[in-house]
């Protein structure tokens, strides 16, 4: 899933990859990982995404592309309702820091 976390991923794609029953598998992961497998690629892409908006000038829609968002707009949901802000006033406050 690291690996792959630009892609379009999904339990069931994940379950046939390795062989498994997507129940079982979302079972053993929640077990392994203390998260359930969407919450984990979700915080896994947005942890990416926090990175390429500190360290680089990509717009958010590259951003998005990039980590595995469907949709830039889908991606500044996700973001927002993690981060409290939009992935733009996130990069502002951290170029502030840096000041």
């Amino acid at each position: 899933m690291e690996e792959n976390y630009h892609q379009d991923i999904s339990l069931e794609s994940a379950a046939t990859e390795v062989f498994m029953n997507k129940n079982y598998l979302s079972s053993l992961f929640c077990n392994e990982m203390g998260v359930g497998f969407t919450k984990y690629l979700s915080d896994f892409r947005l942890k990416k995404a926090k990175i390429l908006l500190r360290e680089t000038e990509l717009n958010i829609n590259e951003i998005a592309n990039m980590t595995g968002f469907a949709t830039a707009n889908y991606f500044v949901r996700v973001f927002k309702k993690q981060e409290n802000c939009t992935p733009k006033e996130y990069r502002i406050m951290e170029e502030r820091k840096l000041k």
